[in-house]
């Protein structure tokens, strides 16, 4: 992150979609926040620091990011690049509005640096120190990546993003337990939904 610099990570964040909303068919979606020097200078009147930096980088600090926002990045691995707009209603009364509300951005990413990423993401399930682990014995392959949010005082939230079957993506998930702890208790969570998809055979 301090390689990057807080602009470049703010730059690469909004083409993430992150610190807007969705546009997903639900009610009282926020923004959420992404931090930047110039929003500090501007709202607080106070300077930018290293250690800022370090904290943006790790999604930690000011950053504010919803479940569906963190489902939405993680989908961009998944199709291998494409930012794309969430929606439930597919047909009202037998009309089909799903064309209408698809809304679907190439984003500029080298597919080399995106495979890097799928890569290591899949390693957080496959390697026996993965945060992921959990998911390894799972009848599907899971790519992911698991977060502890720290909340300034109190329980941390838990959090685990991820998609799966690994080579052809079907699903993407999100998992965010509020004051759950830490991301392994959002992982054994994810690991039930996807049991339970299996047994339903939507895998």
């Amino acid at each position: 992150g301090m390689l990057v610099g807080a602009n470049e990570l703010y730059n690469y964040a909004t083409k993430f979609g992150l610190g807007k909303t969705s546009g997903i068919d639900l009610p009282y979606e926020v923004e959420g926040y992404l931090p930047s020097p110039v929003k500090r200078r501007l709202a607080h009147f106070t300077g930018w620091f290293d250690g800022d930096t370090a904290n943006f980088s790790i999604g930690q600090g000011e950053l504010l990011v919803t479940p569906i926002q963190a489902a939405r990045m993680v989908a961009v691995f998944a199709n291998q690049g494409y930012l794309v707009r969430p929606y439930l209603v597919q047909a009202v009364a037998g009309h089909d509005y799903s064309l209408r509300q698809k809304k679907i951005i190439r984003l500029p990413f080298n597919s080399k640096v995106i495979d890097r990423i799928r890569e290591g993401m899949r390693s957080v399930v496959t390697d026996p120190d993965g945060t992921a682990n959990m998911l390894s014995k799972l009848q599907v392959s899971v790519a992911g990546k698991t977060g502890t949010a720290q909340t300034g005082r109190g329980t941390p939230h838990g959090w685990f993003a991820g998609f799966f079957p690994f080579k052809k993506p079907k699903y993407v998930i999100c998992v965010f337990l509020e004051r759950g702890g830490s991301g392994a208790a959002a992982c054994a969570v994810a690991k039930e939904i996807i049991k339970r998809m299996i047994e339903e055979g939507l895998i």
